[in-house]
């Protein structure tokens, strides 16, 4: 039997683009109706799967396999948006997930947000 998070508790909502976002940006509520790209130190409300015409197709809640900087804590912690895009524990604030893996080769966790 395989382990697998593929598709569960999966949310995905349509934004407006409010700046510059691409496929994979950590994004967070900017405006009505709009995300923006998390800048360092930020939570994040969602992922972009998705960028075409000004709109952002948002993922707000299920796993997700993401870069992290570092090891992050494993089940419930809070994670925030480094200056490089990548995961991190914040120090405070931060946006509460669930990590179930991580995998030092390629410094990516499976992390359960939302």
């Amino acid at each position: 039997m395989k382990i697998d998070y593929k598709g569960i508790m999966e949310n995905i909502v349509t934004f407006k683009e409010s700046g510059t976002v691409q496929k994979g940006d950590f994004v967070k509520v900017s405006d009505n109706d709009s995300v923006s790209k998390c800048a360092g130190g930020d939570a994040f409300d969602g992922i972009a799967v998705n960028v075409s015409n000004g709109i952002v197709a948002v993922k707000l809640s299920g796993f997700e396999k993401v870069d992290v900087a570092s090891q992050p804590s494993f089940g419930r912690c809070s994670l925030c948006v480094n200056s490089d895009g990548k995961l991190e524990n914040a120090s405070t604030g931060g946006t509460s997930c669930l990590v179930v893996n991580y995998d030092a080769g390629s410094s990516q966790a499976v992390v359960y947000f939302g």
